[in-house]
């Protein structure tokens, strides 16, 4: 039996493993980080920096249609390909 972290509790990644593989998707395929797991923080890992983060909110908006106000999120929502699946799925 696999037990689920919190995290994936409350997003329940088996019900959004689409919109988490797509979000995955898109950091290689238009940012080009390959990220190690859906867990790792962006940020501390140093993937991601400020000028990324910016682009990734306008791929994101863009390939989802969905409107993601850095300055109402803040940074947090940004920070895990988990956290980026939330809060688009959260917005559509």
């Amino acid at each position: 039996m696999q037990l689920q972290t919190s995290s994936e509790q409350r997003f329940g990644v088996s019900e959004h493993s689409e919109l988490v593989g797509e979000v995955r998707t898109l950091l290689v395929d238009k940012l080009f980080i390959r990220v190690p797991s859906v867990h790792a923080d962006l940020f501390d890992e140093g993937l991601l920096d400020s000028m990324g983060l910016i682009e990734l909110v306008a791929q994101l908006e863009k390939r989802f249609s969905v409107k993601l106000p850095i300055g109402e999120l803040g940074v947090d929502p940004f920070s895990s390909v988990l956290t980026i699946a939330q809060v688009v799925a959260d917005r559509r």
